[in-house]
């Protein structure tokens, strides 16, 4: 029998697949954190502090629309069930 989420789960996976995607970008080509997150939000086309909500999953409020998980998709080189996957999910 299949697993229905709810969507709290979903965001936290989409905040935990994140997290790991963003940690493997080089801190090398930036002055510091904040520059990093503020570039890598450029070019996605949201605000750090969203990108920063979105990772850590701190604003239950706002949450990320279907283009916007299209461009983190397309900034990361990935496809949309790499970030909605559960890595806790058992079998």
């Amino acid at each position: 029998m299949k697993k229905i989420y709810d969507e709290n789960n979903i965001y936290q996976n989409i905040g935990n697949n994140l997290k790991k995607l963003y940690s493997k970008i080089s801190d090398k080509n930036y002055k510091n954190k904040t520059d990093k997150l503020e570039m890598v939000s450029s070019e996605i086309g949201i605000s750090a502090s969203f990108l920063q909500h979105i990772i850590n999953g701190t604003n239950k409020n706002q949450r990320p629309s279907l283009p916007t998980l299209v461009a983190i998709c397309n900034y990361f080189e990935i496809n949309i069930d790499e970030l909605l996957k559960d890595n806790n999910q058992k079998g």
